[in-house]
């Protein structure tokens, strides 16, 4: 039957902070990074990501508290990302923190189920996910696909950052 039917008269919206990360990342729902290659999307992502898990924002805002964060990606590894967070915490002078990587293989919407699984086992209060090409699983230019991407982030009950690239044409 979907989601009650909620009166938003009664919903106490200041019981909640809208940000998680101000100004970018917000509580309720989806976030999405675009940029040509090459232009640190990656390392920017992860550098919210540190914010988030550490509670120290090395971004700008203020971060609303800290919690268990997962990079899922599809395009570098984890030794690149092991080196990239080192770099990054080191920069900022603090301890490198624990964050969790997935390397992905299947599409987003084919891996939800396992991932609200990791979600709850970990307690993951944030994911970013890099990128929405690879996350999508198919024709950048399928509605369908990029719905069926966006249903399965919206299922997975947190705040999310998607990593995408500026088309070349």
């Amino acid at each position: 039957d979907g989601d009650p039917f909620i009166d938003l008269s009664k919903v106490d919206y200041q019981s909640r902070p809208r940000w998680l990360l101000e100004p970018f990342i917000e509580y309720g729902g989806a976030t999405i990074l675009f940029a040509r290659g090459g232009s640190g999307k990656s390392l920017f992502g992860l550098a919210i990501a540190v914010s988030i898990a550490t509670g120290h924002s090395l971004v700008g805002g203020q971060v609303a508290r800290a919690m268990p964060v997962l990079y899922h990606d599809w395009e570098a590894d984890e030794y690149t990302h092991a080196e990239r967070l080192a770099a990054i915490c080191c920069g900022a002078g603090i301890a490198v923190p624990s964050l969790l990587y997935r390397r992905g293989i299947a599409s987003l919407s084919e891996g939800a189920a396992g991932l609200r699984r990791a979600i709850a086992e970990y307690g993951i209060g944030f994911m970013v996910f890099d990128s929405i090409g690879m996350a999508r699983g198919g024709d950048p230019n399928s509605a369908e696909l990029t719905i069926k991407m966006f249903m399965a982030v919206r299922s997975l009950l947190i705040p999310t950052l998607g990593i995408d690239h500026i088309t070349k044409s």
